[in-house]
């Protein structure tokens, strides 16, 4: 028998990664952890049995059973005759979904970047403004949002004084 090149190897290794992902998925859908805790209830040590003892003990039985049904599911999916074209076409769907999900994370972001930006831009605009001569200057942006919370507490005073 020949030697696994390390494509083949790496191939076999996503294989994998693919099923024990699938089966983490399968054990979300059936509600592994409770089908497990009404497994090994009657394996459960009597009373007069250390707390710890009884732990360890149901931790294994539930470790056991967790790789049991792991491995049923492999199994099956195996046994089911998904070729390899399909595998890398479920692959492919997964990794468009996440490239789509993080294209539209993107877009967001740079959609809020563009809307701070312009907001930014108006700013020193106004501030440029408001101190001639520092048409080349770009001020702290802890300073302006500082200087414009100003202008608007002065606005809001002049508007006040007005309606008196």
């Amino acid at each position: 028998m020949e030697e696994a090149t390390p494509e083949q190897i790496a191939a076999s290794e996503r294989a994998m990664d693919r099923l024990d992902a699938l089966a983490d998925e399968w054990a979300v859908e059936v509600d592994l952890p409770t089908l497990i805790k009404a497994a090994t209830c009657p394996m459960d040590l009597k009373p007069t049995v250390p707390a710890a003892i009884r732990q360890k003990f149901r931790g294994r039985m539930e470790a056991q059973l967790d790789a049991i049904v792991r491995q049923a599911f492999i199994e099956a999916y195996m046994a089911a005759g998904e070729s390899r074209k399909e595998y890398d076409e479920i692959q492919m769907s997964h990794l468009r979904a996440e490239l789509n999900a993080a294209k539209e994370e993107k877009d967001e972001l740079e959609g809020l970047f563009d809307l701070q930006w312009e907001a930014d831009q108006r700013a020193v605009k106004r501030w440029r403004e408001a101190h001639p001569g520092n048409e080349l200057v770009l001020p702290d942006r802890a300073d302006m949002v500082v200087w414009l919370m100003e202008q608007l507490e002065r606005a809001a005073y002049r508007q006040a004084s007005k309606g008196e």
